[in-house]
Order: structure tokens, then sequence, then C-alpha cells
């Protein structure tokens, strides 16, 4: 992190910049789908979007890189990398 963000709980001196979801029992079977959820704040107000590369990985070792960018206008990636839209705060959460 290149500066301390001060927040409500003190100064943040460190960032997350990886993390790992783990299957339990059969895990996810090819063409389930899930939702992985993190909580994260305060967001920046630059850039406009944010890009998580993701890497997932089967229980026999392949893997599928979520890491192709979108160019608007061209045809979607086979495999597109999950993006953030930020957008202007409409009220208190």
């Amino acid at each position: 992190m290149a500066k301390p963000v001060t927040t409500d709980d003190g100064q943040v001196t460190q960032a997350v910049s990886t993390i790992t979801w783990t299957a339990t029992d059969a895990g996810l079977l090819p063409g389930q789908f899930d939702l992985f959820t993190i909580s994260a704040g305060p967001l920046p107000t630059k850039p406009k979007s944010l890009t998580f590369k993701a890497i997932q990985t089967y229980s026999n070792g392949d893997t599928v890189n979520w890491i192709e960018a979108s160019v608007k206008g061209a045809p979607e990636p086979e495999h597109p990398a999950p993006v953030l839209e930020l957008t202007k705060a409409t009220g208190k959460h």
C-alpha cells in the first residue's frame, strides 16, 4: 500500500492482495455456480473500476484463469476477469 488510509478504526497500512476460497465436501461440480463474497472498504474514488483476476483450481489440479480483460465493443473473452464498477455513493448504508 503506497499511502496509509485513515478509517474510523485507525490507520490501515497493509492491503490484502490475495483471497483464497477452499471447497468443502464435494465442492462445485462442473456447470454449477456460486457467489464468492468479500467485504471491503474504503474503496478508491479513482479508477472507475477494479479488476479482480481469479484463478479457479479444480480437485484434479486443472485450472481456469479468469484474467482476460474485456474490451468495450469487442466480443467478451472466454474467461473474463471479474470487474467491480465503482459509482458515487447514493446515501448512507
